[in-house]
């Protein structure tokens, strides 16, 4: 008889550990909800097409010198990024963003572009990137917001004509680069005017 007296309580006793178990698990699946898309926020066409760097390829620039510099690009990243209110909401909303390099290798720095899109308007960044060996100085430009053919220029610079182009000023004003011009009918950097005098065009 007490054998079956315990055997009885095992059993009930079990019955209530999984009760309660089911309970906490049946709670946990409930405070957590079914992921929803809500928007897509994607750059446009004339956006992407700003930044035409799509291989790897070769490019050359002229120095104040005459001398040649080949530089050399790859295939540009686009990604969309998932973007939430708060940790606990089931919604989200996702933004593209694009990032590309031009590695000026012989001279020891790439500039980094970057188009990146929020819920409402679209930054195009330009940053410069001293090679580790060259030291650690990296260079941020003034940001373009919402870049499109009206925000172009027609600037003369260093004795030069340059025709619709964005035009980026370093931040810093003891930085090595003044400005780079950039191309608003994709061809990339068209010019980098350094702080001594020398710079480096898109032949």
């Amino acid at each position: 008889m007490e054998n079956v007296t315990r055997l009885f309580k095992a059993i009930v006793q079990s019955n209530l550990f999984t009760k309660y178990y089911a309970l906490i698990l049946i709670l946990f699946v409930s405070g957590c909800c079914e992921q929803e898309l809500t928007e897509r926020y994607l750059l446009s066409d004339y956006e992407k097409s700003l930044v035409a760097y799509t291989s790897y390829d070769s490019i050359t620039y002229v120095d104040e010198t005459g001398q040649n510099l080949v530089t050399t690009t790859q295939p540009r990243i686009i990604q969309l990024n998932k973007n939430q209110p708060g940790p606990e909401s089931c919604e989200y909303w996702e933004t593209e963003t694009l990032n590309n390099f031009i590695n000026f290798i012989d001279s020891g720095f790439t500039i980094e572009l970057n188009l990146t899109m929020y819920r409402e308007d679209v930054d195009l960044r330009l940053c410069y990137w001293v090679d580790e060996s060259q030291g650690s100085d990296n260079e941020f430009f003034t940001i373009l917001q919402n870049p499109t053919g009206q925000k172009a220029e027609n600037i003369n610079l260093m004795g030069f004509e340059f025709k619709e182009v964005f035009v980026f000023n370093n931040r810093d004003d003891n930085g090595k680069v003044d400005q780079i011009l950039y191309s608003s009918k994709g061809k990339g950097v068209e010019f980098i005017s350094f702080s001594d005098g020398t710079y480096l065009k898109l032949k």
